[in-house]
């Protein structure tokens, strides 16, 4: 565990991810909005945040710099409406919405069989939750999935 920097390490046991989500970590670079880009292709996706002043900063980003995407991004985080969390939803499992940027809100219940990738932005809170958002990417088992756990830099202090 060294090569990790942890000084202690404790074994956590939890639920399965489903075979067909493949697991990969990228490393933000410096410019992490502009290297979220380029993760983001025509695959249903939804990536998830810990704050919402960044999922909107994201979002900004994003609804600026790919017209492509204009109008099928999403938002969905606690403090939104419940009408405006449920119209967003149904447009996004109806394939209007081809991007989700979420919350822990979009978390329970969010069981749509065809998002090909699940993006975390940044660490999560705990690792429960990170393989509980893992398990969205690729319901449809006749799907490849992935998990990506979008990082930063990790630097030894």
């Amino acid at each position: 565990m060294g090569k990790l920097f942890l000084s202690k390490a404790n074994v956590i046991r939890v639920q399965e991810i489903p075979t067909n989500v493949r697991l990969e970590v990228h490393i933000q670079p410096k410019d992490a909005k502009k290297g979220l880009n380029r993760l983001l292709g025509k695959d249903k996706t939804i990536i998830y945040f810990e704050k919402i002043s960044i999922l909107i900063d994201v979002f900004k980003y994003l609804s600026r710099m790919r017209p492509d995407l204009r109008g099928r991004l999403g938002v969905y985080f606690s403090t939104l409406t419940s009408q405006y969390k449920e119209a967003v939803m149904t447009k996004f499992v109806e394939g209007d919405i081809h991007i989700l940027l979420a919350t822990e809100a979009a978390g329970m219940g969010c069981d749509i069989p065809d998002v090909v990738q699940v993006i975390q932005y940044g660490f999560p809170r705990d690792i429960p939750s990170l393989v509980q958002r893992f398990g969205r990417a690729a319901r449809d088992p006749k799907i490849q999935g992935f998990g990506i756990l979008y990082a930063p830099p990790i630097t030894k202090t």
